[in-house]
């Protein structure tokens, strides 16, 4: 089941599920209809289930289309975004739920493309359209075993610091910034991320993600105001994968897989602290700065940011209590409440710093990210990459379907990885 939910406005928050099959869909247009997802737990009693349900404003299936996902919840965030509006799209889910797949999809099949490949041509096809000047620029992070470092550019395996400007902003030191004027050419800084990222092997899942990734993308406009004055037009784009919880008697890591798992498992409970101290009447403290990745996305959770975050369950009995902690944090999220805030730049140090980058004739300041966007790096110690993962989903979905697993089969179906159901939380 991969799921959604959004909290963008002050006033609520929408959400959105993808459920089994033989769960409820929602019809009609998202806030519309609330439609329940159940989760039956194993017998305690022989004869005995117990029932657990959770109601959304929008449940996706596997019937669902990559292209419906999208346009119904995250093209009015990245809409925003070209407006002067923070937007965030997170990834969340149980282990080997498809939300890699939600974000990446297929490069092999336009119709498999995902959130992310999605959001860079609509934000080139949206500036087409205007007459403004624009500027784009991309970065791109991971998080591993709790430190920040950059997927793209030089020292990559530089753990980089996180500090509070004094305005208040949330920024990553040294983080490696690159200027594209074209949706391909934001595709490549992606994918070239993508394959130094940190993917391994378990028994849950065979390409399984072992670090946060976060994708910015900063866009800038210029404009004359009401008063003859000009200003700048100032949105960042958060694009989030976050690596899944696990369980090691389930996985079987030792050695450096236990590392990387106990680190992700630390900041998703700190990600969840947040959540709940976000949605608690009670809550006087919210722990931001108990791990780099919820400072990082302080803005998007309970900040000025419009979010939306998306929960990857599996029907997968096996999985029974990660989809139950991803329905119950995903239940928490959708009573957040952002306040998106417009932001206009009127200082003369920006707008002289946005002409300058303007101006500039070259976009890459030497051959190392010239490389970058041929796709010629590799991090040395990325281990077990794919190279592509919706071609590896397809082929491991038909893996399945040749075995015919039932939902209460106990074997391992950690190499299913394309959504049953998907949740979203406005």
């Amino acid at each position: 089941v991969k799921g959604k939910t959004k909290f963008g406005t002050h006033q609520g928050s929408d959400q959105v599920q993808r459920p089994h099959p033989e769960g409820h869909r929602v019809q009609g247009p998202r806030g519309r209809h609330c439609r329940p997802v159940q989760l039956r737990s194993e017998p305690s009693r022989p004869g005995q289930r117990e029932m657990k349900k959770f109601t959304f404003e929008q449940v996706y299936d596997e019937d669902s289309s990559q292209k419906q996902v999208f346009d119904e919840n995250a093209a009015d965030i990245v809409q925003g975004v070209l407006g002067g509006y923070n937007g965030t799209v997170i990834s969340y889910g149980a282990c080997a739920s498809g939300k890699s797949f939600t974000m990446n999809g297929s490069q092999e099949d336009e119709e498999l493309e995902g959130i992310v490949p999605r959001a860079c041509k609509v934000i080139f096809e949206k500036i087409e359209e205007q007459e403004k000047k624009y500027l784009v620029k991309a970065s791109f992070v991971h998080i591993y075993q709790g430190e920040t470092r950059n997927l793209i550019g030089k020292n990559k395996n530089k753990s980089l610091k996180i500090f509070e400007t004094s305005d208040g902003q949330i920024q990553v030191k040294d983080i490696k910034t690159v200027r594209v004027r074209d949706a391909e050419s934001l595709l490549k800084v992606y994918r070239a991320g993508i394959r130094n990222s940190y993917v391994g092997s378990t028994r849950m899942n065979a390409c399984s993600t072992r670090s946060h990734m976060l994708f910015f993308i900063t866009i800038e406009s210029e404009e004359i105001g009401e008063d003859d004055k000009p200003y700048i037009r100032k949105g960042v784009l958060k694009l989030v994968d976050l690596a899944p919880a696990e369980r090691t008697r389930k996985t079987g890591c030792t050695g450096e897989r236990l590392k990387e798992a106990n680190s992700v498992n630390s900041s998703l409970s700190v990600f969840g602290q947040v959540v709940s101290a976000l949605t608690s009447k009670k809550s006087t403290y919210i722990p931001y700065r108990s791990s780099a990745l919820t400072t990082i996305l302080r803005d998007s959770l309970g900040g000025t940011s419009k979010t939306v975050l998306f929960t990857h369950i599996t029907k997968s009995s096996y999985s029974y209590d990660e989809v139950l902690i991803a329905l119950k944090l995903a239940n928490r999220a959708k009573f957040i409440k952002n306040k998106p805030t417009l932001s206009l730049l009127s200082d003369s140090e920006s707008i002289l710093e946005f002409q300058s980058e303007l101006s500039k004739d070259e976009l890459f300041e030497d051959q190392e990210e010239q490389k970058m966007l041929s796709l010629d790096v590799q991090n040395p110690i990325a281990q077990d990459e794919p190279a592509d993962y919706g071609s590896m989903v397809i082929e491991q979905e038909q893996k399945l379907a040749d075995e015919d697993l039932s939902v209460n089969d106990e074997k391992d179906i950690g190499e299913q990885d394309t959504p049953d159901a998907i949740i979203v939380s406005p």
